[in-house]
């Protein structure tokens, strides 16, 4: 990926998130690739997929099964999803 300095996928969410109030530690990110570490780094949870790249599973805090599985639903069901949500 070529980018412009200190633009990434952490920078994009944040600036989404700015008009709603929210903030990247409101953030759920789930990543495997070089492109996902700030991402991985900055989000209040980062997971890293289990078939990730050696950079993404060290700036995640969680390191989740493969992106081939349903990894990412189990662990949206068992962090995100209280019993209020639908």
């Amino acid at each position: 990926d070529i980018l412009p300095p200190d633009v990434n996928k952490a920078t994009a969410i944040a600036a989404a998130l700015q008009p709603l109030g929210l903030g990247m530690g409101d953030v759920l990110a789930f990543g495997d690739g070089d492109n996902d570490v700030e991402m991985l780094g900055q989000a209040a949870l980062g997971v890293a997929m289990g078939n990730g790249v050696r950079e993404a599973k060290a700036a995640a805090l969680v390191i989740g099964g493969s992106h081939d599985t349903d990894a990412i639903a189990r662990i949206v069901r068992r962090v995100a999803m209280g019993p209020g949500c639908r």
